[in-house]
């Protein structure tokens, strides 16, 4: 019980608890399922081997549910609660195929992109997560959270952008770059929407963006 009042008073004491995904619920799992054998030991003790019907028909049903689940992807199996946030990943590999035919090895995205794209190009695709992904705008500093990456961008002479499910952002982005009088490409491939081939570096607080606080 320790472990699970720990967890809920860390979502209402901490920022992290504003924007929440499934992951931060694991701990729990853990403890619940501790629970749940303890439970099944003492039904086992006083009915005998009967139990295991019950017990295995809702394995069987949690079992199937999970692969059913699993197959219908996008989603799949996702800790992501918000929708804006549930990215098709199946399309990563085409994302990065076309970002390197590009030339456009850096810039900007959110914080869902900005990693695994990392992690998948093996660092030669750096996009740092000074975007928003909610649909208000709302951003966190908290997101950007690797520094050699920002150096990495800041000194570039070359900036793409890359959103996601994000309708206000692009009609944001689209305004930004015409007001400022810069020229730009765009491409769309899955839920990921590319703006390449800039005609001048533009960073996100020059058009409002990566400095709102959320």
């Amino acid at each position: 019980m320790g472990v699970i009042i720990t967890v809920f008073a860390g979502f209402i004491l901490s920022p992290f608890g504003a924007d929440p995904s499934g992951r931060y619920f694991l701990p729990v799992g853990v403890i619940l399922a501790i629970f749940a054998s303890q439970s099944v030991w003492k039904w086992q003790e006083r009915w005998g081997k009967l139990v295991w019907i019950p017990v295995g028909l809702i394995m069987l049903f949690n079992a199937w549910g999970t692969l059913q689940v699993g197959r219908a992807n996008p989603p799949g199996l996702t800790t992501q609660f918000d929708a804006v946030t549930q990215i098709d990943h199946n399309y990563d590999q085409d994302l990065i195929n076309f970002l390197l035919d590009q030339d456009e090895y850096i810039g900007y995205t959110n914080y869902w992109v900005s990693y695994p794209l990392a992690f998948l190009s093996e660092e030669r695709l750096i996009f740092v997560p000074r975007l928003p992904y909610h649909q208000d705008l709302r951003y966190t500093s908290r997101d950007d959270r690797y520094e050699p990456y920002d150096k990495i961008v800041q000194q570039s002479e070359r900036i793409a952008y890359i959103t996601t499910n994000n309708e206000n952002l692009d009609q944001q982005l689209r305004s930004g770059f015409s007001s400022l009088g810069v020229d730009w490409q765009e491409a769309r491939i899955g839920d990921f929407q590319i703006y390449y081939q800039l005609s001048r570096v533009v960073h996100p607080r020059e058009i409002g963006l990566g400095g709102i606080e959320g």
